[in-house]
């Protein structure tokens, strides 16, 4: 019997129990409940103006996108152009330009309840394809950018929060490493050992001040490499009973749910803390062969995301002498993901448990509704049991508005199915409006 195998839940005592054709976001009773009653009324303008431009046509939007990506620099440029953008999408989805902006605004988002930010440098690599295949450690430029640009992302930060480290921002050179990446050939794994030093480089400045290392999943084409470099900056950094390393798991994917099991059975046997980051996933799009690698359909992704939860927090063990722990993430936008995490977690039996901590993150900008019920239902829940092991983060970018720009622009990209999800946000927000300004109710 195999690690995954071993590694199992019990789809009978689930508690997740989903419909097959959701048909929108489910908006329960205790989110229509003025969750943004904290929030001031130029937040909630900002952000209706913002979600106006999301729910536009999709054609119209993909029309935009465009035109903005193509003239980024023109826009960036011009006083008149830059200052509305600045006002509204810059301030929606990015924390700050400097130290002074990132921490004022970090400062802010504690008051209204949430823990901190999981926060990424907005710069992306632009990979040209005119760089050498050498992935020589000492001569690569782009690498050392890399690592330079995260250091400096650690030091924008404070020990209660988390960095997210991107491994294609490396440049084109670690790029071909990972694609060439095979872990049963010795050649292609010492063709990782610049981008491992790197990473352990940043991991050993993230302990001395505290910070999570958040490493994002990517395409699958990349995701074996990342995989490898994540787990072996685990076994090195993890090992004082606590997480500093996290490797993010895309549930769109049909392996996986089987890569946590294993990935879990691994971390068990070396006596290391597992970090996990679920997400359903953000590259569906440029997933090279959908049919073999991508779930059938988003209930089965779904099904997925709720199988890895019901395994991490209801802590499925491969033996009693040597149980597996984990620390937890979930980044999610799904109301009823969110409901029933909180509800398994919070009902599990006394005593010991693999997973001691659970942390809730939504990009900043977007679901808004979620982070800001969750915020408001922790704060109750510490209140009564005196505990802290529930927190919501914001996940967020930070950085000059020309490459905050474009990390925007790829964000609408990759969330035009949202929608929905949109609608009720802008709803809840008409609401709380309406609620400030009809006073007499």
């Amino acid at each position: 019997m195999n690690a995954c195998t071993r590694l199992s839940t019990t789809s009978a005592t689930s508690p997740f129990r989903r419909k097959e054709t959701p048909v929108q976001p489910v908006v329960h009773k205790q989110t229509r409940n003025r969750v943004f009653k904290e929030l001031p009324l130029s937040d909630l303008v900002r952000t209706l103006s913002v979600l106006s431009v999301a729910a536009l046509p999709a054609p119209l939007l993909s029309a935009i996108i465009g035109f903005v990506r193509r003239y980024s620099s023109t826009i960036v440029s011009s006083r008149i152009l830059s200052w509305p953008i600045r006002q509204t999408f810059y301030k929606a989805f990015c924390v700050g330009e400097n130290k002074s902006e990132i921490a004022a605004n970090i400062a802010t988002l504690r008051t209204r309840g949430i823990n901190g930010v999981v926060l990424s440098f907005a710069r992306e690599a632009k990979l040209d394809g005119h760089e050498t295949d050498s992935v020589s450690g000492s001569e690569d430029v782009a690498l050392k950018s890399w690592v330079a640009s995260n250091i400096e992302t650690i030091s924008q930060v404070s020990s209660s929060d988390y960095i997210a480290v991107k491994f294609t921002g490396a440049g084109a050179k670690a790029v071909q490493a990972m694609q060439n990446f095979k872990y049963t050939d010795s050649t292609m794994v010492d063709g990782l050992t610049a981008l491992k030093e790197g990473m352990f480089e940043l991991c050993e400045f993230a302990k001395q001040r505290g910070v999570k290392v958040m490493v994002d999943a990517e395409s699958s084409l990349h995701q074996p490499a990342i995989d490898y470099l994540t787990l072996e900056a685990m076994a090195k950094y993890n090992t004082d009973g606590s997480a500093l390393v996290f490797n993010t798991y895309q549930m769109y994917l049909k392996a996986s749910l089987d890569n946590l099991k294993s990935h879990l059975q691994l971390a068990s046997t070396k006596g290391y803390t597992m970090g996990v980051k679920l997400v359903r996933g953000a590259y569906i799009y440029v997933e090279p062969d959908r049919s073999n690698l991508i779930q059938d359909t988003k209930p089965d992704t779904d099904h997925a995301y709720d199988a890895a939860v019901d395994l991490l927090l209801r802590g499925t063990h491969t033996t009693p002498e040597q149980p597996w722990t984990a620390e937890v993430m979930l980044a999610t936008h799904n109301t009823e993901s969110v409901d029933t995490a909180m509800e398994l977690f919070r009902s599990r039996p006394a005593g010991k448990q693999p997973v001691q901590n659970l942390v809730f993150a939504q990009l900043m900008g977007m679901a808004d509704e979620i982070s800001m019920k969750l915020a408001s239902e922790i704060k109750a829940i510490s209140a009564e049991t005196k505990s802290n092991d529930v927190s919501v983060y914001k996940y967020s970018v930070w950085g000059s508005l020309e490459d905050c720009l474009l990390y925007m622009l790829r964000r609408a990209e990759e969330n035009q199915d949202a929608a929905v999800r949109s609608r009720v946000t802008a709803s809840l927000m008409l609401g709380e409006i309406g609620n400030r300004i009809a006073f007499w109710r």
